[in-house]
């Protein structure tokens, strides 16, 4: 993947964040469970790359403590 397009793809997850945001809120009047609905996200789409060795940009999304510490490109 090119050099600006993951800078501008880390900069798009603000706006993004901010018109699906309310509207997505507004919909679900559900409590979200992480066991339920966050985890075979974060498995289906994340472990890949960020759940074994070698880990992509220092990403481990193995535990808690270590998804909490961030990665190479940020908190």
């Amino acid at each position: 993947m090119p050099r600006g397009f993951r800078k501008a793809s880390v900069l798009a997850w603000p706006v993004l964040l901010a018109i699906c945001g309310p509207t997505a809120n507004a919909q679900t009047s559900r409590k979200v469970s992480f066991s339920k609905d966050v985890a075979p996200l974060l498995t289906q789409r994340c472990m890949e790359c960020h759940g074994r060795e070698p880990l992509m940009a220092n990403l481990d999304l193995r535990t808690r403590t270590e998804a909490l510490k961030g990665a190479k490109h940020g908190r």
